[in-house]
């Protein structure tokens, strides 16, 4: 039953427990205070209408009604059911109203099948195929201000696009997340910017659901994504909270983490204080969040890399079946423009936006490897001692020997009135932010859910052949 866990509130569900659901009833009246509570602490933002709450009457695996399917592992897949025969809200809270009462009771003798299941412990619905298919937990976190949710946000916009370019699938949002996302999806569209995630708030993630006919045999999984609040992790001392990790259960899940590094965390904001970088981005507004206390400019991880890197020890106690690590360096336009002499050879990957030739079809991994060994060199001359891959293999304790290092952007890197490469914030779907859906290759690679080109073999040199003489040698 490891497979049936709620990818939204990460509670585990016993087969006789799964709730089917009736949406057709009219339930405008009904509140599900359970649903409305879970979704409301993930975030307060949450577009809520009072009677939206409830989708229909919820039924259990139980008499009168009758299991018509289960899936391969035996889990209840449908439910034949009497519509009037269902549980209201209140009586799943164990407080059911006299209405609800008899219209249990005039059991309708027309029956229905029911293929739409919901979690016994949130209430939210689940996606078809859960269960069945796999499910890979990543969380997301960083510092604040790292980029995590303004790069969440423009990979959605970018991968359905770039996944169809590359011939490698398709990927959908789940109906849940879709209604929490979208809001942010669309602040991003029309202003370039994103809501901070939450601090006092339970985390609601991103659930898609990601499929690869091309490949052989088919692949077909969910990826549930975590987004973790910088201001969460990390409290007013510099210490990360330990009662915020604490209280996601989805978070243990997690298998893959995407370690989100501002490049601003070398220098402590000169990229970003840049001239170069400020006519392009702008100044936050005096009221903006994203302004200090003191009134500076806070654009940026304000947390040395090492300082953060530090602390992350804590965090192997919530991961306990991590397995792979991917640093997301966030805002690589910033050095990119700024410190154009480390990335000045020609075969820079970094300065290239060429997603499409390299992984059509296949995820090239000698890409993947090359990018991230430019990245490793640009982190380590800026450290000056040490190198980063070591600190993050230290960080999380050794339990992953090779971490990857990708470099991404929001901004779109195009060409500027005299032909010079530049980055601008073009908020549209059809603007190629940079590099932006690397990363979830690089997903895409480790779990096998697509094929993978492996780097040319390197020859080794022959040997000169050795000079004979007639007569014996010389």
């Amino acid at each position: 039953m490891s497979n049936y866990i709620c990818p939204f509130c990460g509670k585990e569900i016993v087969g006789d427990e799964v709730l089917f659901i009736d949406s057709t009833y009219n339930t405008a009246f009904f509140r599900d205070q359970r649903r409305y509570n879970f979704l409301f602490k993930c975030s307060t933002d949450y577009p809520f209408e009072e009677g939206e709450n409830f989708r229909g009457l919820y039924f259990r695996c139980e008499e009168p009604n009758e299991i018509v399917t289960r899936d391969e592992n035996g889990f209840p897949a449908e439910l034949r059911v009497s519509p009037c025969n269902g549980l209201t809200p209140d009586e799943l809270e164990g407080a059911a109203a006299n209405e609800a009462e008899n219209k249990k009771k005039s059991a309708s003798t027309e029956q229905v099948v029911l293929p739409t299941r919901a979690c016994p412990n949130c209430h939210c619905m689940l996606p078809l195929g859960f269960g069945t298919i796999p499910n890979y937990s990543v969380c997301l976190f960083g510092g604040r201000a790292a980029g995590k949710t303004a790069y969440l946000v423009a990979l959605l916009q970018q991968l359905s696009i770039q996944l169809s370019a590359c011939g490698l699938g398709s990927v959908s949002i789940v109906a849940e997340s879709l209604r929490y996302f979208v809001p942010q999806m669309q602040l991003y569209s029309d202003t370039g910017i994103t809501l901070p995630t939450p601090v006092d708030s339970k985390l609601f993630p991103l659930v898609l659901r990601y499929t690869n006919l091309s490949c052989s045999p088919p692949k077909d999984c969910f990826f549930t994504l975590y987004d973790i609040a910088g201001e969460g992790i990390i409290d007013k001392s510099g210490l990360i909270d330990e009662a915020y990790l604490a209280g996601h259960d989805g978070l243990k899940k997690a298998e893959t983490v995407m370690l989100m590094l501002d490049p601003n965390m070398l220098c402590n904001g000169a990229y970003f204080h840049d001239s170069k970088i400020q006519e392009d981005i702008g100044s936050p507004e005096e009221d903006s969040p994203a302004v200090e206390e003191s009134g500076n400019e806070h654009d940026f991880c304000s947390v040395p890399v090492t300082a953060f890197l530090s602390q992350t020890y804590v965090i192997n106690s919530y991961l306990k079946d991590l397995k792979h690590i991917i640093a997301v360096v966030t805002k690589m336009d910033q050095p990119l423009t700024v410190d154009e002499i480390l990335f000045r050879s020609p075969q820079s990957r970094l300065k290239q936006n060429n997603i499409k030739e390299c992984h059509q079809r296949a995820v090239d991994t000698g890409e993947l490897a090359a990018v991230s060994s430019e990245l490793s060199r640009f982190f380590d001359s800026k450290l000056g001692s040490g190198s980063i891959r070591e600190q993050i293999v230290n960080a999380f304790n050794g339990k992953v020997k090779k971490p990857l290092m990708l470099g991404v952007s929001t901004y779109t890197r195009i060409s500027d009135q005299n032909g010079k490469p530049c980055f601008k914030n073009i908020h549209s779907k059809e603007a190629s932010k940079h590099r932006i859906i690397e990363p979830f290759l690089a997903l895409l690679y480790f779990y096998g859910l697509a094929d993978s080109k492996k780097p040319p073999v390197q020859e080794a040199p022959q040997e000169k052949p050795k000079k004979r003489w007639l007569f014996g040698s010389r």
